[in-house]
C-alpha cells in the first residue's frame, strides 16, 4: 500500500510543478523555451509583440526574432511577413483553426485572415478588393472540395468567430444547412376559444371563432446546432358576439380585445437542405388593449325597451402561457425560406384562452 501511495505522489509532483510554471512557450531559430509566463494584452498587441515576465521585469520580443509563441489557453501565434501600411514587415498571426486548411488571423488597424494551402503557401483572404467584397468568393474557391462549404460561405461574416465557425463546418463537410440568423414577416388565421368561462356565460354556448394575425419574427441559431431561438411579435383582434333568448329577456354577450403576442420558442429543425420540418415549444406573453366584455339584458314592456349592461369578466392587461407547434420550410433561394406552421397557444390569467394558429411566413 505504501508503495502505491509513493508512486501516486511521484506522479503528482511533476503535474503540480507544471501547473505552477504554466505552458506558455516561444521558439527562436535556435531554441524552444517552455514554462515561461507570457503576458496577454489582447489580439491587437499580441500580433505586434509579446512580453515575458521574468523575475519582476518584462522582456519584450518582436516577430523578426521569434518564429512562434503560444499561450496556455491554446492560442498559438507564428511569425509571418505581411504588407502592413504598404510596407512588408514581420508580424505575428494567430492560428485559429487547424485541419486540412489552417486559418490564421491578424489584427492591426484592420483585420486580415490567411489560409495555409497544401503547399505551405499562405493565401490572403482580404475582405474587399477595391470597393467589392470578395472574401466569400475566395472561401468558396479554396474550399471547393466540400460542396456544402459554398452554402456556408454565403452566411459567413468577416470576423474571427464567424470565420472559425466556417472552417469547422468545412472540416466536417456535412450536407446540411448552415445555421445563420434570419428574420421575416408572417401572417395567419387564428382560431380562439375561452377556457372555463364564468358560469353566467354558460347559456351562450361559446365556441371557437376565427381572426387574422400579422407579425414579425427572428430566428437565431443556438451554438451552430439544429436548435434555434425563435422570437417574434404578432397582432390580432378577438371578438365574441353571442345571443340568448328567454321568454322574458333578450341576452347579448359582446367582448372585444386587441392583442400583441410575443412568443419565445426553442425550435428544432431537421437537417435537410430543400425541405426542413421543425418542432418548437416555449413561452408566450400577451399584452391586451382596447378591451371590454359585457352582457346586455334587453327587457320589452309593451312598446318600451329597457337595456342594462353588466361586466362579463375582467380581461387581463397581460397574460402568460406556453406554445407548442410544428411546421416545415421550403427553400426558395440561398437566403429566402417560405414556411407553414401549425401551433397551439394556452394563455392563463383571469380569462383563459386556447388558440390554434395556421401561419405562413417568409424570411427576408
Amino acid at each position: 500500500m505504501k508503495q502505491i501511495i509513493s508512486i501516486i505522489l511521484l506522479l503528482l509532483i511533476p503535474l503540480s510543478i507544471y501547473s505552477q510554471i504554466g505552458s506558455d512557450y516561444y521558439v527562436t531559430d535556435t531554441a524552444t523555451v517552455i514554462g515561461v509566463r507570457i503576458l496577454d494584452y489582447g489580439n491587437k498587441s499580441n500580433c505586434q509583440f509579446f512580453y515575458v515576465q521574468e523575475e519582476g521585469e518584462k522582456v519584450q520580443f518582436f516577430p523578426d526574432k521569434i518564429r512562434e509563441y503560444g499561450l496556455d489557453n491554446n492560442r498559438i501565434y507564428i511569425s509571418k511577413q505581411l504588407y502592413v501600411d504598404n510596407k512588408l514587415q514581420y508580424v505575428f498571426v494567430e492560428k485559429i483553426s487547424s485541419g486540412k486548411i489552417p486559418l490564421y488571423y491578424y489584427r492591426g488597424k484592420s483585420e486580415l485572415f490567411l489560409m495555409e494551402t497544401d503547399s505551405a503557401y499562405f493565401v490572403d483572404i482580404s475582405k474587399k478588393e477595391g470597393k467589392k467584397a470578395t472574401y466569400k468568393l475566395r472561401l468558396k474557391e479554396i474550399t471547393g472540395d466540400c460542396p456544402s462549404a459554398a452554402d456556408a460561405a454565403n452566411f459567413t461574416r468577416y470576423n474571427k468567430k464567424s470565420m472559425m465557425r466556417f472552417m469547422n463546418w468545412y472540416e466536417k463537410c456535412e450536407a446540411r444547412p448552415f445555421p445563420h440568423f434570419r428574420y421575416g414577416i408572417r401572417a395567419g388565421y387564428q382560431l380562439y376559444n375561452l377556457l372555463d368561462p364564468p358560469q353566467s356565460l354558460d347559456p351562450f354556448n361559446i365556441k371557437y371563432a376565427g381572426t387574422f394575425s400579422f407579425g414579425l419574427f427572428m430566428d437565431a441559431p443556438i451554438k451552430m446546432s439544429d436548435f434555434s431561438l425563435n422570437m417574434g411579435i404578432n397582432y390580432y383582434h378577438r371578438g365574441y358576439t353571442y345571443n340568448h333568448l328567454t321568454p322574458e329577456v333578450d341576452y347579448d354577450f359582446v367582448a372585444n380585445m386587441s392583442s400583441l403576442a410575443m412568443p419565445v420558442l426553442v425550435r428544432y429543425s431537421f437537417p435537410t437542405m430543400k425541405y426542413r420540418f421543425f418542432l418548437q415549444s416555449g413561452a408566450i406573453a400577451e399584452y391586451n388593449f382596447n378591451k371590454d366584455a359585457y352582457v346586455y339584458e334587453s327587457f320589452i314592456y309593451g312598446r318600451n325597451i329597457s337595456i342594462s349592461r353588466t361586466k362579463a369578466f375582467t380581461i387581463d392587461d397581460a397574460r402568460f402561457g406556453f406554445s407548442l407547434g410544428a411546421g416545415f420550410e421550403y427553400r426558395l433561394t440561398r437566403r429566402n425560406y417560405l414556411f407553414l406552421e401549425l401551433s397551439m397557444n394556452h394563455l392563463y390569467g383571469y380569462m383563459k384562452n386556447r388558440d390554434i394558429l395556421f401561419t405562413i411566413g417568409l424570411n427576408i
